[in-house]
């Protein structure tokens, strides 16, 4: 697949409502497989509902087991702890606290860095499921 970007809108399952999206962008491709960096937005009234969470389980589930992932990498300003709680909860390692990497709002901000190894993402999922809250539709643009 030659595409670079795969994102996909998180929906509500029980009321169809859209909730926000997910997804990737492929950052390196390599025959030792590829390293995706995973983005997420949702609106405001999901937030703290775990539904980020639920989502980044399904769609890196997907991406280590469909697709020649080996690596999956996110990061935020450090201001975000909700969005590090996610990453943290996911299993993700922090590899990184880059100084003054982000421009958000006329201010700059310092950016952490997560990573997860596919062998690593197997080793911690390998008898789990999902909460079946939200489902993923893929995004046409």
């Amino acid at each position: 697949n030659k595409r670079s970007k795969f994102f996909f809108a998180i929906i509500d399952k029980n009321t169809g409502d859209y909730i926000g999206e997910i997804g990737f962008i492929r950052k390196s491709k390599s025959i030792f497989g590829d390293i995706m960096e995973l983005g997420y937005f949702i609106r405001e009234v999901y937030w703290g509902k775990g539904i980020v969470t639920e989502a980044s389980k399904s769609i890196m589930s997907y991406a280590f087991n469909n697709w020649n992932t080996r690596k999956v990498v996110t990061g935020c300003v450090v201001e975000n702890k909700a969005s590090e709680g996610i990453m943290k909860k996911l299993g993700m390692i922090k590899e990184a606290e880059l100084k003054n990497h982000v421009v958000l709002h006329n201010n700059i901000h310092d950016r952490v860095e997560y990573r997860i190894l596919k062998e690593e993402w197997e080793e911690l999922y390998k008898n789990k499921k999902t909460l079946g809250i939200v489902k993923l539709k893929k995004n046409p643009n």
